[in-house]
């Protein structure tokens, strides 16, 4: 029902964030909870955008087959407020989604310093 996404580092010195995140599975249960009962208590919902960000994360990970075990996910963030909701680690290679529920979509100072 739930998943908890831990924060990503390469050396426990240097991580930036230590608590792990956590978001609904199931974006129908979330509404259920929240009393969202249709389209327009959703959008005029101010956890929009959490519901969101997790329906988009379990779909990402479902549509990579991230449940296996040679696939890692995590989010990254900085004291500064920089981060990705989803980082998926398989060995060397990184897969970085920063999701937003936005009309206009655009590459954010998130996107540049994660990929920096």
């Amino acid at each position: 029902m739930i998943r908890g996404l831990q924060p990503w580092f390469e050396n426990i010195k240097k991580r930036k964030v230590k608590s792990p995140k956590i978001y609904f599975r199931d974006a129908g249960i979330y509404r259920a909870l929240s009393r969202i009962l249709n389209h327009n208590q959703l959008m005029e919902n101010p956890n929009l955008g959490a519901s969101w960000e997790g329906f988009a994360i379990e779909s990402t990970i479902s549509r990579h087959n991230t449940e296996i075990d040679q696939y890692d996910c995590y989010f990254w963030g900085t004291n500064a407020g920089a981060e990705l909701n989803l980082l998926i680690v398989q060995g060397d290679k990184r897969w970085g989604f920063e999701i937003k529920y936005n009309d206009t979509p655009k590459i954010t100072k998130s996107m540049r310093i994660a990929s920096e």
